[in-house]
């Protein structure tokens, strides 16, 4: 028997959260996409491979996100559906960006930009943060009116989901260019309203930036049970089961400069370039990866620091 239209629409949008605790949910939403296609309901199933992507993209998981995204957007070209196409392009600049492929994401990002707005003002706002980030990331100008967009548009959709990330990114930038003190303003509202939801990855990823511009001593504290954090106070560690990547770890709140989302270099080392003095050349030898080609006095770095006091 054929399923009716809204339960198609229940199956394809019902396992995204299903997908954050196992992977039953992506094993549900696989079944689903057949469904819906065997209904001819193609646009259903195109929902379900976004449904999917985008909890991969807030889990940080780019390699299951990459080949369901590449698959997805495999399907709406196959049947038109420019629409969702669209939303999978910026996934893909998304975990470009994160991945390190800057020159690849703001290409990616600029080609969306270049579309027409109307219907598209969701996938915008994502592929505008990715350009921005890119600009700023390099010391390139141009990437606070980009910011601005972004914030303008956070504020008319008015979701967390919206508001934090272009939080996040506009304290970056700050950060960036030298100016902590500005990223309580910037962070402060959203900080705010995802401690009052309990959404643990834009807690971490904002209390990061937090904790960068010296607002924090510590993950707050409903984060403790996905943080591998030792106390000051009594040197016990916290730890618990279910530990997303998406919030920060015991790695994270070990040092103030942020490290880039993939090796580079020996295998042993991890890239963190030091964004504010990004101009001087190091001694101590420079990473090969793309995003340190843009920072030539970027030294690869050892251990690092101790947990703030």
């Amino acid at each position: 028997m054929r399923p009716r239209r809204w339960q198609r629409h229940s199956t394809t949008s019902e396992p995204s959260n299903s997908v954050v605790e196992t992977s039953r949910g992506r094993e549900k939403l696989e079944r689903s996409i057949k469904v819906a296609d065997r209904a001819g309901e193609a646009s259903e199933a195109g929902r379900a491979y976004l449904n999917l992507t985008s909890v991969l993209i807030r889990r940080r998981e780019w390699a299951l996100h990459d080949r369901y995204n590449e698959a997805g957007m495999h399907y709406c070209r196959k049947h038109g559906l420019d629409a969702w196409l669209t939303y999978a392009q910026c996934g893909q600049a998304e975990s470009q960006l994160a991945q390190g492929s800057w020159t690849a994401a703001a290409d990616t990002a600029t080609s969306i930009l270049s579309k027409p707005v109307e219907g598209l003002a969701g996938s915008r706002y994502h592929v505008l943060l990715v350009l921005a980030l890119v600009r700023a990331r390099r010391g390139d100008p141009g990437y606070w009116p980009l910011l601005d967009e972004a914030l303008e548009l956070a504020n008319v959709f008015g979701e967390l989901q919206f508001l934090a990330p272009v939080a996040a990114a506009r304290a970056e930038a700050a950060w960036l260019e030298g100016r902590p003190s500005a990223i309580a303003a910037e962070t402060d509202s959203a900080f705010r309203s995802a401690l009052e939801r309990g959404e643990p990855s834009f807690i971490g990823e904002l209390a990061v930036w937090r904790w960068r511009g010296g607002l924090l001593d510590a993950p707050p504290a409903v984060l403790r049970r996905y943080t591998d954090y030792k106390s000051p106070e009594n040197g016990s560690r916290r730890s618990g089961s279910g530990a997303s990547t998406a919030v920060p770890t015991r790695q994270r709140w070990r040092s103030r400069t942020p490290t880039t989302s993939r090796p580079c270099g020996e295998r042993s080392r991890s890239c963190a370039p030091s964004m504010l003095s990004r101009r001087r050349r190091s001694s101590r030898g420079a990473c090969a990866s793309e995003e340190c080609a843009a920072y030539p006095g970027a030294p690869v770095h050892g251990p690092a620091p101790t947990p703030p006091a």
